[in-house]
Order: structure tokens, then sequence, then C-alpha cells
């Protein structure tokens, strides 16, 4: 699975970044990237997991098509 990191500028997590329409194929599912040195947080819901977590991983075995076209 691919990792993805939220991007920062000057230390401050950015909120937001303007994507061209043309640039984007498909929706993916981020999962929380816990490794064994962090644990997965008590407090972590799913309207507060995106601010929270720092590092995720894309799942590519969501579907047949994100397989293809992620991996």
């Amino acid at each position: 699975m691919y990792a993805v990191d939220k991007l920062e500028q000057e230390g401050v997590p950015r909120q937001a970044d303007i994507i061209p329409v043309a640039n984007i194929r498909q929706c993916c599912m981020l999962t929380p990237n816990v490794s064994s040195k962090t644990n997965w947080e008590t407090d972590w819901e799913s309207s507060n997991i995106l601010d929270q977590c720092k590092k995720f991983l894309v799942n590519n075995f969501q579907s047949k098509y994100a397989f293809g076209t992620i991996y």
C-alpha cells in the first residue's frame, strides 16, 4: 500500500489544496498508518480521524478497479 502524509507548510498542516478536476481519477480509502511504535488512539472517530492522524495508507485492495488503477 502507498503511504501518504499530511502536507505541512512551516510546521502547520495545510487545510486544503486546489486539484484540477482532470487529475482526479477516483476516490480512495485511507487507512491510518499505525506502526509498532505508535498505538491506535482511543479518541479517534470517523469524524476526527483525518485531523488527528498524521500518516495514512491508500487501500488499493478496496475493489478490483482500485487495485488496477492505484497499483
